[in-house]
């Protein structure tokens, strides 16, 4: 059996995967997502290559840049093409008329996810939504400030990182520990 390797790449505005069936190498394959009319940011693939999220001030949204998912319906190797299935907005319940962006899918059922159209401490901040319950929760001011807090993303079970911009002097990477027990306080948080 041979693994299956997803990672990103943000070529020119372009988004697009690279995947390959074996550790041998790449393939860059385009995703289809972007146009001159509008562009696309944080893409995020799942855990098991099935689905994708991402952020994009397409038309007919709810705000300046809204959170979008899709399936992922084929990859054509030969073709070099990853083919997906309709594109959908995630909702006027996540969607607000400011910014979302940079959307990760923690496990099967929790995205994190910045906005500054919902209620936080600043401009973004990071936030979760249940993909089930339709939950969202500020994620706490332990990670969220006056500031930009962006771009989230775990390294393992225990530890995670995200980005934070500091006093307008420009971005920062942060490290988070106790992930879960993080996670738990945000849940306990005011549901927005």
């Amino acid at each position: 059996m041979h693994a299956k390797l997803i990672s990103l790449a943000h070529n020119a505005g372009a988004a697009s995967v690279s995947i390959s069936e074996s550790l041998d190498g790449w393939d860059t394959m385009s995703l289809g997502l972007n146009n001159s009319k509008y562009s696309v940011t944080g893409v995020n693939i799942d855990a098991i290559g099935n689905r994708i999220f991402f952020s994009s001030n397409r038309p007919n949204g709810f705000g300046s840049s809204d959170l979008y998912t899709a399936d992922i319906k084929e990859i054509d190797y030969k073709e070099k093409v990853v083919r997906l299935g309709r594109i959908e907005n995630m909702g006027p319940r996540i969607n607000t008329i400011g910014r979302e962006g940079f959307p990760y899918l923690l496990n099967d059922s929790v995205l994190i996810f910045c906005s500054d159209g919902h209620l936080g401490y600043g401009n973004l901040d990071l936030f979760s939504f249940n993909l089930n319950t339709k939950e969202i929760y500020n994620l706490g001011d332990d990670i969220n400030s006056s500031e930009d807090d962006f771009f989230f993303t775990p390294f393992d079970d225990k530890t995670g990182f995200f980005t934070k911009t500091v006093n307008n002097e420009g971005d920062n990477i942060y490290k988070i520990e106790y992930l879960e027990s993080w996670l738990q306080k945000a849940r306990k948080n005011v549901k927005q």
